[in-house]
């Protein structure tokens, strides 16, 4: 009996750790009739390891290791053209989420000479409805925060997120999730060959680092993230959701923005 990597996750979610066929089990050799949900495979181990990355607040140094099994599991044949992959994501039917989409959120801004990528966590209810990334009150603020540094998303700007979907009530993105959609933004950041990336909240930075770290822990640092045979430069940052219910962290985003308009030249 086999299962894939969602079944697993959804299984252990609910406290399910193994499965039992439907007849006598020898209870001296009862590995022989189980199914353990943490097995061998790959995809499972990958999923399993975001998943503790996510839930651990210990500061483990998985870069590496994650980013090589991720993108050798998860490699796809890459179109370089952003409508084609538009149309891909459109399309997508990989994972939950697709089900209770209005709309798929693929992006926002200039597609040539992009200074900064802008990369947040999730859709929420009013980029469902609109089908565009940052449109709600956080919206507003990123949009304030980054004309401070001359960056907009109708002039030098690419915004996205790690999901294209909306999770609902606003949860936070499932580690399957983060999976599926993993693919598309590295696609999606090798045709924009932007400049610099402004990763926005944890689950982002999480994802695109292949780290466990919190945000204290990666911001006030220039990463690097490998698109097509280069490192291109990434800041890491609280999310302006966040900053609306914690003001008094706006001074440490200011300081993570004017490191992207350094590197920039700003």
């Amino acid at each position: 009996m086999s299962l894939n990597r969602f079944q697993c996750l959804f299984l252990e979610e609910i406290g399910i750790d193994r499965l039992i066929y439907s007849k006598f089990i020898d209870k001296n050799n009862e590995s022989s009739k189980t199914f353990s949900l943490n097995s061998n495979n790959h995809e499972n181990k990958i999923a399993n390891s975001l998943c503790n990355g996510f839930n651990n607040n210990n500061n483990i140094n998985t870069i590496n290791v994650l980013q090589k099994d991720i993108d050798s599991s998860y490699k796809t044949t890459f179109c370089n053209d952003i409508s084609i992959l538009k149309e891909k994501v459109v399309r997508c039917k990989n994972c939950f989420l697709s089900g209770h989409r209005k709309n798929v959120v693929f992006g926002d801004g200039v597609l040539s000479d992009v200074d900064c990528m802008i990369i947040g966590e999730a859709p929420g209810e009013y980029e469902d409805i609109e089908g565009k990334p940052f449109v709600g009150k956080s919206g507003k603020l990123l949009d304030s925060m980054l004309s401070s540094i001359f960056i907009s998303r109708s002039s030098n700007a690419f915004i996205s997120n790690i999901v294209k979907c909306r999770p609902p009530g606003n949860r936070n993105p499932r580690p399957e999730e983060i999976i599926s959609c993993r693919p598309y933004l590295i696609e999606q950041i090798d045709i924009i060959n932007p400049k610099t990336i402004l990763a926005l909240g944890k689950f982002s930075a999480n994802t695109l680092l292949c780290s466990d770290s919190s945000i204290r822990g990666l911001r006030g640092k220039i990463h690097g993230f490998k698109s097509k045979g280069s490192s291109i430069p990434v800041v890491v940052s609280y999310h302006p959701a966040y900053l609306l219910r914690r003001p008094e962290e706006k001074s440490l985003a200011w300081a993570d923005l004017c490191l992207i308009a350094s590197l920039l030249g700003k």
